[in-house]
């Protein structure tokens, strides 16, 4: 699931690579913001909710409000997947969420 999920994020990063700014800039109504934010945003939120599990900052991370760029965002779902699944190979009881 962790593996698709990281196949999941860079496929949408490439696709999206590929639109001019004008559509990055995009939004409508009813959605988190542009397409530009929507990105940051799942790949930030998924960098928190492994904090929330292990207490570790991601490095680097990445911060809501702030666009990193393509090439980093390309680069973000392969350092989240490789931590999940350290964690999940860890298979510590004390580190997992919500903890008992």
């Amino acid at each position: 699931m962790l593996g698709h999920n990281a196949w999941a994020n860079r496929r949408l990063i490439d696709v999206c690579s590929t639109l001019t700014d004008e559509q990055l800039d995009t939004g409508a109504e009813g959605t988190f913001g542009s397409i530009r934010d929507t990105l940051v945003h799942i790949l930030e939120s998924e960098q928190r909710y492994l904090f929330r599990l292990t207490e570790e900052q991601s490095d680097p991370p990445i911060q809501e409000g702030h666009w990193p760029g393509f090439e980093f965002l390309g680069s973000a779902p392969k350092r989240t997947a490789d931590r999940y699944d350290r964690l999940v190979r860890k298979d510590d009881p004390g580190r997992r969420w919500p903890p008992s």
